[in-house]
C-alpha cells in the first residue's frame, strides 16, 4: 500500500466476490487496540460500500465521504474499480476551477475600470438589445459590456495601461467565449488548453492589479 500510495485495498475472491477491504484506518484501529494485524483478515473491514456503475457521482458522495471510498460494481456483478475521496477532490476541481478562474478575472476587470468612468460613459456601452437596463456603476456591466468599453480607444487611454490594446482585447474576447461555455454548462469537457489560457490571463490580471497598486 505504501509503495503504490494506496489508501484502501479491496480483498476479493475472483472478479465478483468482495470479502472485505483493508485501509490505513482499519489497520490503525487494530494497532490502537493492540490487536493482531499480521494477516489481511485480521485488519479487514467486512462492510464494504458499493455503488452500481451507472450511478451518478453525486449520488455516491455521501458514501465516499463516510467511508473514504466506494467500490464500483458493473451490471454483470464484476467489480470494475474504486472511487476515493481523492478522486472526488480532483473531480470537484475539474468542475469548479473554470468557474472560479472566470470569476477572478471578472473581479480584476471590475477593479481595473472602477471609478474611472461616469455613469453616462458606462451607459454608452450598454447592450443595444437591453436598452431598458439602468447602468450607474461598473457593477451593472455585463462581461460583454466590459469588452465593448475596453475596445473604445478613448476609454482605453483613460485607463493608462502599459499593454497593447489589440492584444488585450483579443485575449479578453477569448475569455468571454470560454466564460459562455462555463456559464451555460457546455456538455463537452472543458479542454485543458482552454483552462490553461484562463489561468494565464488571470495571472496576468493579478500582476497588472498588483503593479497598479
Amino acid at each position: 500500500m505504501m509503495f503504490h500510495d494506496f489508501s484502501q485495498l479491496p480483498v476479493m475472491q475472483g472478479e465478483r466476490e468482495v470479502k472485505g477491504a483493508v485501509s490505513w484506518e482499519s489497520i490503525g484501529k487494530r494497532k490502537a487496540l493492540d490487536l493482531p494485524c499480521e494477516r489481511v483478515r485480521d485488519c479487514m473491514e467486512v462492510v464494504i460500500p458499493e455503488v452500481p456503475s451507472e450511478s451518478s457521482l453525486f449520488s455516491a458522495i455521501d458514501l465516499i465521504v463516510k467511508h473514504g471510498y466506494v467500490l464500483v460494481r458493473q451490471r454483470d456483478r464484476r467489480i470494475s474499480g474504486i472511487v476515493t475521496t481523492t478522486d472526488l477532490s480532483l473531480q470537484f476541481r475539474q468542475l469548479a476551477e473554470p468557474f472560479l478562474v472566470v470569476g477572478e478575472i471578472e473581479n480584476y476587470i471590475r477593479r481595473l475600470i472602477d471609478g474611472k468612468f461616469t455613469g453616462d460613459q458606462l451607459s454608452l456601452v450598454r447592450n443595444p438589445n437591453d436598452d431598458n437596463r439602468t447602468i450607474n456603476t461598473v457593477a451593472d456591466l455585463t462581461f460583454g459590456e466590459f469588452l465593448r468599453l475596453l475596445e473604445k480607444p478613448e476609454y482605453w487611454e483613460i485607463l493608462q495601461i502599459p499593454v497593447d490594446r489589440t492584444i488585450f482585447i483579443k485575449k479578453l474576447d477569448r475569455v468571454r467565449e470560454l466564460r459562455n461555455d462555463v456559464m451555460h454548462f457546455d456538455p463537452d469537457p472543458f479542454a485543458e488548453e482552454d483552462l490553461q489560457m484562463l489561468r494565464l490571463f488571470a495571472n496576468f490580471m493579478r500582476n497588472l492589479d498588483v503593479n497598479r497598486g
